[in-house]
């Protein structure tokens, strides 16, 4: 369980531990007019991911579209690991590595329905809707260097740390080559006679148990 992938989808489980207490929205305080109609509709930005107390780092592709999807590619040593891709509906974790993946409505996981845990939290954290980040006893999202697109300030380094049963882990985010480019697929297509279904809640409990 010490993939990436894995990871980054266990650390955001623990981002929704106050769910509804912590709940962010667009920051456009003090902003003119012309300001809000600048926001970016989609962004894509080269991604490299460094697991803190691992000597592995990988790199990838965030691409998102506001308020329709955050999708983050992995490649480790030249080869698409996995992709996490959350919608408002559906949330999809592609292990490219074991050929098995999980496709689910947020309702139907129970660590993300528990914690009042759905699209508008995972794409706060992910657009920096909230620039102070999100600080609670299990999770740190804090971010140290911005980029912007269109006048609209993104966050380019995410530094996020949370405590696991039995240690504290995290990662840290580096986004580069930050655009509003857009042609690019907005739902990831899987053949399933080649992968394995999982169920969501055993995966994820395991992740929690970590």
């Amino acid at each position: 369980m010490k993939h990436t992938l894995y990871l980054l989808l266990a650390v955001l489980l623990m981002a929704g531990c106050h769910g509804s207490q912590n709940a962010t929205s667009p920051t456009t305080g003090g902003t003119s007019p012309a300001d809000v109609v600048s926001l970016p509709e989609a962004v894509s930005a080269r991604a490299g991911v460094e697991l803190i107390g691992e000597d592995l780092s990988c790199s990838g592709r965030l691409r998102m579209l506001r308020d329709d999807v955050v999708q983050l590619n992995l490649v480790l040593l030249g080869m698409n690991v996995g992709t996490l891709e959350f919608t408002p509906d559906t949330v999809l974790l592609i292990d490219r590595v074991n050929k098995q993946y999980v496709r689910a409505p947020y309702a139907d996981i129970a660590a993300l329905s528990e914690r009042q845990m759905g699209f508008r939290e995972i794409q706060a954290l992910f657009w920096g809707d909230n620039m102070a980040g999100r600080t609670d006893s299990q999770l740190s999202w804090t971010y140290s260097a911005f980029g912007k697109v269109n006048r609209h300030k993104i966050p380019s380094n995410h530094q996020v740390r949370f405590r696991t049963a039995s240690k504290e882990a995290g990662f840290n985010m580096s986004l580069t080559e930050i655009s509003n480019e857009r042609q690019w697929a907005t739902r990831t297509e899987i053949d399933e006679t080649k992968y394995k279904k999982r169920d969501a809640n055993a995966l994820f409990k395991a992740l929690l148990a970590l």
